[in-house]
């Protein structure tokens, strides 16, 4: 998720600045916006694990085998235990399925007998992460136990590719906004289409089968304008150009009912100088700004904490496809304020 990465960015931004002398062309506090993303998360888990109600119970974090973000990890761990006193473990599902229990009627969750208030996903979210049963048995023993998980089930669902496609049909997003704010919403929006409908839609069919069935064949005579998503996190799944025209051709309706398809965005590229590995690489580069945010709400739906919690970017050089920082296709940048263009006040 690198957003301790992304709040720590932002101040070598800062330190970089004062040891240039503090250029007064560049005003470091109006131009590099505060990132609170690090003591965010770190108090959004510390809520959640106070609303549990056992000061002496511990968070989880999920990881992978061989975790690759370990830096990220632990210094949200460190700023949880610094900041809040609550300890935090690290296990993988494997891990989970071998030491943990439910215990009681309440089905607490116990780790080698430590009682669990949080489980932190940093792992799970991709059918690699489910070699096998043990670690499909660790979810559903955590999905059934007492302990908060982050992300719930649902909100882990609604994260994924197909559950976007399906807010993008005429009349979804009005079930969860005003008719004036959904309108707004969809000025905003690329064109997502599903792919597991027909490719060629007959006269009488539904609009959305109709509109996906004309997308799928612009998508295979000039397949630069589309990308095919399947329900993956990171880069390196996603598949463009030549592929997904081939794909679209060779795919039975099932294979690509896997995938939605979506309007590919172009934003505006600018120069840049990227460092990975110590290599610097010179050209231009396009950047994707994401906003990270909280919620926790009870089960009767009162929310305890709903609120922006810092920020990330993205920067990768122009040719590049997919976007994924661990990956290796992209680097963490910081965003730029800027007052060019903006009306004067009265």
């Amino acid at each position: 998720m690198h957003a301790t990465l992304a709040q720590r960015h932002d101040a070598m931004r800062r330190m970089l600045w004062h040891h240039r002398q503090q250029p007064k062309r560049l005003k470091i506090n109006e131009a590099l916006p505060p990132n609170t993303a690090l003591s965010s998360l770190a108090t959004a888990i510390a809520r959640a694990h106070a609303a549990y109600g056992c000061k002496e119970a511990a968070v989880v974090f999920v990881v992978q085998p061989d975790e690759r973000n370990v830096n990220d990890q632990q210094l949200l761990r460190h700023e949880i235990f610094e900041s809040h006193g609550v300890d935090v473990l690290f296990r993988t599902l494997a891990q989970i399925d071998q030491e943990g229990k439910l215990e009681g009627p309440k089905r607490k969750l116990l780790l080698d007998g430590k009682e669990i208030s949080v489980v932190y996903f940093r792992a799970g979210y991709t059918p690699d992460d489910y070699p096998t049963s043990r670690q499909w048995n660790a979810r559903l023993m955590i999905e059934r136990s007492h302990a908060i998980s982050c992300p719930s089930l649902s909100v882990h669902l609604a994260g994924t590719k197909k559950v976007q496609q399906e807010l993008a049909r005429p009349g979804e997003l009005e079930r969860f906004v005003s008719a004036g704010d959904a309108a707004e919403l969809r000025q905003v929006f690329a064109g997502l289409w599903s792919l597991s409908g027909p490719e060629r839609a007959e006269d009488d069919a539904p609009e959305h089968e109709r509109d996906a069935a004309a997308a799928m064949s612009a998508a295979r005579s000039s397949p630069d304008g589309f990308v095919m998503k399947p329900q993956r996190e990171g880069g390196g799944n996603n598949l463009f150009g030549q592929d997904l025209a081939k794909a679209l051709s060779d795919m039975s309706r099932s294979q690509r009912s896997a995938y939605i398809l979506m309007q590919r965005i172009f934003p505006r590229a600018s120069p840049a100088l990227l460092v990975r590995n110590g290599e610097i690489h010179r050209g231009e580069a396009v950047s994707e700004l994401g906003v990270y945010s909280t919620f926790l709400r009870t089960h009767s739906g009162r929310v305890v904490l709903d609120q922006v919690a810092g920020h990330l970017v993205r920067t990768k050089l122009l040719g590049v496809n997919e976007g994924g920082v661990a990956a290796g296709f992209a680097m963490l940048n910081s965003p730029l304020a800027s007052l060019k263009g903006r009306k004067k006040q009265g």
